[in-house]
């Protein structure tokens, strides 16, 4: 096959929607449709400057050049597809990363005794290492507004909501085409740059790039490639797009053993149904809706009689069922063939940032912006960091008179930003009139934080905490890199900040735990 590859980046939400969701809402599809790349070289075609010949029409209409679905892109330049519906994993244990194919194996052989779930999403599978590819999501909420008030009204204040694909996310496509000139024309319709595709294209929806437009010759949809049948051989067949497939009286239909014209009998099924439409922008009016075989079904055939490779490769080029030049349709034979696969964490991507060079006024934002971001980071791990000092519920705990007192000063040092008035109250001196009576000190240094006598004293700790402040950022309190445009966040006094706040946080906890002991 020959083929025109690409790569979408999102810059802005795109809205590709899907028969989903309530009537005043829209949610997209995962992927890309062809029939939006189909739109796009309609659009240059349409224009007053070009001539829409004979030979062009058949860029559109002659069924030949077939505009395949863009699906969610892993590593560069390569293009996930739909995972099979065949595929289980363990119903309960979600840390396991076994998957097992059902179309490979009984399930009375099935690993998993817990039972099993469906598998969705976007895969690529090398060898027994399996992939999934998740497109990420946007879900923004908007106002019906009155076009002249320019504001919601009584009756036009609707809320509703948009479910798109988010900015930043790549997709991979394809377009089969007959032979190399049309690959070039095509090259020609889209060079790189900007596009509108989607829905709400005025409303800040469907600003997408295209680039890494380029010619495969040949190009396969997926690995490994099909051979001949023998008969009595069993094989399978997957669907990498929804098909849309009808019967002998013109009725849509879920059964692909007539539209396949092959020897074959069906000797398993794993499909699922699913309703298909669109909108054509030319009619300004949606799409008919037709049931479809969703993408992903699974059909385990037998051959009756020997088939011939170049049967199967017809299918592949050319797909099953209508609307096949905008990506419906689209089959794998013998893609699957591992039984048992093994689930992998996909490698993160990092975009290359360019550096720049901020102004004095910039430089100071953008350290206000990463102190409150390492402060965000920081409230977190405070809350963490109490959780873990007090879990086991310290036995022998102070009273809620001295613990009380305790907090005063540590309130008090936190605002006049003096640790030593908290480290004054435990330590051992004559003439330190801030001390805390011999009875309170025992107080404190008979309740532990934690079990058995390896466990710190509460005054002990208290006043290491006071004496070695950046101690705290040996647990859950950890430094992050929270750098932004090269500007580090003020730290200053954070230190001893979050000292006295950890502190405070635990005597607190330890006050909460005499309330409810009754104490």
């Amino acid at each position: 096959m020959i083929a025109l590859t690409y790569r979408l980046t999102l810059q802005e939400p795109v809205l590709a929607t899907a028969l989903d969701g309530e009537p005043n809402s829209a949610v997209s599809y995962d992927y890309i449709p062809g029939s939006m790349i189909r739109g796009l070289v309609a659009a240059e075609l349409a224009r007053p400057t070009v001539d829409l010949a004979t030979t062009e029409r058949e860029l559109l209409f002659s069924g030949e050049v077939r505009y395949l679905h863009a699906y969610p892109a892993l590593r560069e330049g390569e293009r996930s597809i739909p995972a099979p519906r065949s595929w289980r994993k363990d119903k309960v244990d979600l840390d396991n990363l076994l998957i097992e194919d059902h179309a490979l194996m009984n399930e009375c052989e099935s690993d998993f005794l817990n039972g099993t779930r469906d598998t969705a999403g976007f895969v690529t599978v090398d060898g027994k290492q399996a992939t999934f590819v998740d497109s990420k999501r946007q879900i923004t909420v908007h106002t019906l507004r009155d076009r002249f008030a320019g504001r919601p009204r009584r009756g036009l204040g609707a809320v509703y909501q948009y479910d798109a694909l988010a900015p930043g996310s790549h997709f991979y496509g394809a377009v089969l085409v007959a032979d190399l000139s049309q690959a070039k024309r095509l090259r020609e319709l889209l060079p790189v740059g900007e596009y509108r595709i989607g829905g709400a294209r005025t409303a800040g929806y469907g600003l997408v790039w295209l680039d890494d437009v380029q010619i495969a010759d040949p190009w396969l949809e997926y690995e490994p490639a099909s051979s001949s049948i023998a008969a009595g051989q069993q094989f399978i067949v997957t669907l990498l797009s929804d098909a849309i497939l009808r019967d002998e009286r013109g009725a849509t239909c879920t059964d692909l053993l007539p539209v396949l014209q092959l020897p074959v009998v069906c000797e398993v099924a794993f499909k699922q149904v699913t309703a298909v439409g669109g909108f054509n922008r030319k009619w300004g009016m949606p799409l008919p809706q037709e049931q479809a075989l969703q993408a992903g079904s699974v059909f385990v055939l037998r051959a009756t009689t020997d088939i011939a490779q170049q049967q199967l490769q017809t299918l592949i080029e050319t797909g099953v069922g209508e609307r096949r030049a905008e990506g419906f349709g689209r089959l794998a034979f013998g893609w699957q063939y591992e039984e048992v696969l093994r689930q992998t964490k996909p490698d993160k991507q990092h975009d290359e940032i360019a550096s720049v060079t901020l102004t004095s006024r910039e430089r100071t934002i953008a350290r206000r912006m990463a102190t409150r971001r390492r402060r965000l980071s920081l409230e977190r791990g405070l809350a963490v960091a109490i959780r873990d000092k007090t879990r086991e519920e310290p036995p022998n705990r102070p009273p809620n008179s001295q613990l009380s007192r305790v907090r005063i000063i540590v309130r008090s040092a936190l605002k006049e930003r003096d640790p030593s008035r908290v480290l004054d109250l435990f330590r051992d001196d004559d003439r330190n009139y801030r001390a805390l009576r011999r009875n309170a000190r025992q107080k404190f240094d008979r309740c532990r934080l934690g079990q058995g006598e390896d466990a710190p004293r509460l005054s002990t700790w208290i006043s290491e905490l006071c004496k070695n402040p950046e101690s705290i950022w040996d647990g859950p309190l950890n430094r992050e890199d929270q750098s932004l445009g090269g500007e580090t966040p003020e730290t200053g006094w954070l230190a001893e900040e979050y000292a006295l706040r950890l502190i405070d946080g635990v005597l607190e906890e330890l006050m909460r735990q005499n309330r409810k002991g009754g104490k």
